[in-house]
């Protein structure tokens, strides 16, 4: 905000310019008065004496050769007065080439209370306003870009998820028609995850929150849904003791999306030797879900890094104003993601 600046630059050059005068026209008058002096002492001592005439000439010539003097010293005087004033317009003019040179990153010096310091904080402010809206707009940018890439990579999951599931009944030669019911099912739930993925991807603020009174069914099948996708290539254990009833609002493609994630980095990185395990549990005014799994001894053949999939729980996590933390060592990589949620009445003695 710029600071309001009194009128002052018209004052103190008319103030400058009345000083120069004033001491121009006393040095006017002290040469006048000097020059005929040294004039009458001369002819007094060389025993000129002048007529009228040419003393009046003399005069008149007294009088030119002291004014222009006098003009001059004026002028000096002004130029010397505002000197100040004339560098600090240069200094204005170079910090402005200096913004142009540096791309807005730089400061114009102010220097006292008249236009000029005025001048020279505008000039700041519109660079200073200059620089924040680049700024806000690099970072608009790169929070796009991690929106498309967050949520390309939730698309693959799924996708992943129909054409391993597709294969499965591709090569199955006898399948119950349960089986066939719950496999048809389960590609059925993940192309209309992708569809509101492919959506939400063409309108990032679609979402779409409903209330779930009955919380803990929810991340039940959830945690079904996780452990359908995983049990043919892994041991899977989920564990849901510790986790009590609760209410809360809740976008289910969003909740799908974490799961999925979770699922997908223990595809690519756990030990599929070993266990892996999803525990679900409330605490305070959080669910918090944990997932952890065996590191293969051999890591060199893991090429994918976790980043991706951890950006996007994160980002979901965010949304109800939690978080998701990751663990690793040698032997094991965790997973734990909060969320906030609201406690149904007689659940909350329980659970707190």
């Amino acid at each position: 905000m710029l600071t309001k600046k009194s009128s002052r630059l018209a004052r103190e050059i008319l103030g400058l310019i009345g000083i120069a005068g004033i001491i121009s026209v006393f040095f006017y008058g002290f040469l006048e008065f000097a020059t005929k002096a040294v004039v009458e002492i001369y002819c007094e001592k060389s025993n000129l004496i002048l007529n009228d005439i040419q003393w009046e000439y003399m005069q008149y010539w007294l009088q030119r050769v002291s004014l222009i003097t006098s003009v001059v010293m004026f002028l000096l005087l002004y130029l010397f007065l505002t000197g100040q004033k004339l560098i600090y317009i240069k200094q204005i003019i170079q910090g402005v080439d200096a913004l142009q040179e540096r791309d807005m990153d730089f400061q114009v010096p102010v220097e006292g209370e008249d236009e000029l310091a005025q001048l020279a904080e505008r000039i700041n402010y519109l660079a200073k306003s200059q620089r924040q809206l680049r700024e806000k707009e690099e970072a608009l940018k790169q929070e796009k870009d991690v929106f498309i890439r967050t949520l390309s990579h939730d698309i693959r999951t799924p996708l992943t998820s129909v054409l391993a599931m597709s294969e499965y009944l591709e090569e199955k030669e006898t399948l119950s028609e349960a089986d066939m019911k719950e496999y048809i099912s389960l590609v059925k739930n993940k192309s209309a995850q992708m569809k509101i993925l492919t959506d939400r991807l063409l309108n990032e603020g679609q979402r779409k929150p409903e209330l779930f009174k009955n919380g803990k069914l929810l991340f039940e099948q959830l945690a079904e849904e996780w452990k359908e996708l995983l049990e043919d290539e892994f041991e899977c254990h989920v564990d849901i003791g510790e986790c009590g009833n609760f209410q809360g609002e809740f976008d289910l493609a969003e909740l799908r999306r974490i799961f999925d994630n979770l699922a997908s980095n223990i595809q690519k990185y756990a030990d599929a030797l070993k266990r892996v395990e999803l525990k679900i549990f409330t605490k305070d005014q959080f669910v918090i879900i944990e997932q952890k799994n065996s590191v293969p001894e051999k890591r060199e053949e893991i090429i994918e890094s976790y980043g991706i999939g951890l950006q996007s729980i994160e980002r979901l996590a965010k949304i109800y104003r939690g978080n998701m933390e990751a663990y690793k060592d040698e032997m094991e990589f965790a997973i734990v993601v909060k969320l906030e949620m609201q406690m149904s009445d007689d659940c909350k003695e329980k659970t707190s």
